[in-house]
């Protein structure tokens, strides 16, 4: 996704043609939250019993996995982001936003692991990575003026689908996990498949239901709608 914004970014920037350009950043932004919000939620939740089929079991790798997926939001932002900062021929910009938040990420490096031991790693780096995003996401908006508060209203909407997503596929990991151990990596991955399907459907509802999903799909959305009978 981020690689494929670059050129089309870069062609209207290069036009002049900020109406178009203002639609597309919002547009990837939204595409971004639309798929990476659910996906590292859902993750999160699956942490222990994923881990499990993959590993053996351990008392901190699931924690680990679930920090992670947390982590792989702002990481995939930082991504999206800079690839549009270099679309806007802001190379070297985007490059000092990356040397601050390294800084920031090595000054935060100690307190985080005095506070969560193993996992203080990744918390530092999100931290770091988080003002990266944050000033990658104010400079775009002082060059593009890509309308941040539509796109804030936006992908609220689609984080409050997410959130609500997590909390159903939760519900049915652990209504799962009474009946099927998790201990052994085909029950596991049973487990995993259960909260997946459970979850997809969720999200796929609301966002249908709620018009969500039209931004990003378009006319397959009515299309979708029909099947599930969703009106």
């Amino acid at each position: 996704m981020a690689t494929a914004a670059v050129p089309l970014i870069a062609a209207e920037f290069t036009k002049g043609n900020f109406r178009i350009l203002q639609s597309q950043v919002r547009e990837i932004i939204q595409l971004f939250a639309f798929i990476m919000l659910p996906a590292a939620f859902g993750m999160m939740v699956v942490s222990e019993p994923i881990y499990n089929v993959f590993y053996p079991l351990h008392p901190v790798g699931p924690t680990l996995l679930a920090v992670s997926a947390l982590m792989s939001i702002v990481l995939g932002l930082f991504t999206v982001l800079g690839s549009i900062l270099q679309s806007l021929s802001r190379h070297k910009t985007m490059i000092s936003y990356l040397l601050v938040g390294l800084v920031v990420k090595a000054i935060m490096q100690y307190p985080m692991l005095a506070l969560f031991d193993t996992a203080g790693a990744l918390v530092a780096t999100t931290i770091g990575f988080i003002v990266t995003v944050l000033l990658s996401g104010w400079k775009i908006y002082h060059l593009t003026h890509f309308g941040l508060v539509d796109t804030l209203r936006k992908t609220g909407k689609i984080l409050a689908v997410a959130l609500v997503m997590t909390a159903c596929a939760f519900i049915a990991l652990k209504t799962s996990m009474l009946v099927i151990p998790i201990d052994r990596k085909l029950t596991a991955l049973v487990v995993v498949a259960i909260v997946a399907a459970v979850g997809g459907f969720v999200y796929l509802f609301l966002t249908l239901k709620l018009r969500i999903a039209d931004d990003i799909l378009g006319a397959k959305a009515n299309g979708l709608r029909r099947k599930m009978r969703i009106k």
